[in-house]
């Protein structure tokens, strides 16, 4: 946040303090999802003789919701959900010199990206 607004006040960092400790846990969930992925590659390996069960098994692999479960897409929903509240609150308690701040670093952020696409 501080590369974004500079210093933050004392109630901004409560905020996201409090943030922090309301994150809904996923690394254990995305690690199952890994592992269940790795396996599944795995099995493709060996079948790729077989082109259309390669096939088949890759365009599997290769959608990226298809892994997910109903409690991780869960979690990372509600964990959007509190980001985005919490972005909002930080940004209700900005000062000017924070806003100001703020659209600087997105200003050259999106100078970036388009000097990216330009080549």
């Amino acid at each position: 946040m501080r590369r974004f607004t500079g210093r933050l006040t004392r109630e901004q960092r409560a905020r996201l303090s409090t943030w922090a400790s309301g994150l809904e846990p996923t690394s254990g969930l995305a690690l199952e999802q890994r592992r269940d992925w790795q396996a599944q590659f795995a099995q493709a390996l060996s079948i790729r003789n077989d082109r259309p069960a390669f096939e088949t098994a890759m365009d599997r692999l290769l959608d990226p919701g298809a892994h997910q479960s109903e409690s991780y897409r869960s979690r990372m929903q509600a964990n959007r959900n509190h980001t985005l509240e919490t972005l909002a609150t930080i940004h209700r308690l900005a000062s000017k010199r924070q806003l100001a701040r703020t659209q600087d670093r997105l200003a050259e952020l999106t100078e970036d990206l388009e000097q990216l696409t330009c080549g």
